[in-house]
């Protein structure tokens, strides 16, 4: 039983909350964006980057890359090594927490501190936008609706890529197999017959 529960919890984190937050996002972007500001692929782009840079940046803070060497991403304990992904993301918000409150930052500060740099100017290129377009004090809708995306994207680009790491530790040896078999095939495979992969 515990099992089920564990599995259950994993499905819950990993599939139906990122559904909810883009669910909600989306539903919010459209009331405040009465002027279809996000329906133009260019802003609509600007803050989905802007999303995927804080991604990367609170990623170098929690000290993800320290994480992802062959030996922790291959080995039998360590980070990923749980069978439940809350403990993956209590981790990864513990790394966050401990950075900021670390009197001696490591190396990957000024990376971050650049790439928080990027998204705000990201913010303040689609904040441009949103005034030239509202030509009023309403533009700050779209500013907060960049916001939204933003927040939205960095949220579930963080859940699922946390999510896929873990989930390929756990299936280590299955997908060795499968690179096998795909080695395996193309050494068989004739000189006229070429397969797609």
């Amino acid at each position: 039983m515990p099992h089920m529960v564990a599995i259950a919890e994993n499905l819950l984190l990993i599939v139906a909350l990122p559904w909810l937050v883009s669910d909600t996002a989306r539903d919010l972007v459209g009331r405040l964006d009465n002027r279809g500001m996000f329906s133009i692929p260019f802003c609509r782009a600007l803050a989905v980057a802007c999303g995927g840079v804080l991604a990367i940046a609170t990623g170098v803070l929690a000290g993800f890359q320290d994480e992802i060497s062959a030996a922790d991403l291959w080995g039998v304990s360590g980070f990923w090594h749980s069978g439940r992904f809350l403990v993956i993301l209590e981790a990864y918000a513990e790394g966050l927490m401990s950075f900021s409150s670390d009197p001696n930052p490591t190396g990957y500060l000024l990376f971050a501190q650049a790439l928080f740099i990027s998204a705000a100017l990201l913010a303040m290129v689609n904040l441009a936008i949103a005034v030239t377009g509202w030509r009023s004090p309403a533009a700050l809708r779209g500013l907060i609706a960049h916001l939204v995306i933003s927040m939205s994207v960095w949220f579930v680009t963080t859940i699922r890529v946390l999510a896929a790491i873990w989930v390929l530790h756990w299936l280590n040896f299955w997908v060795l197999l499968i690179l096998l078999v795909v080695l395996e095939l193309r050494r068989r495979e004739e000189g006229t017959i070429r397969l797609s992969f």
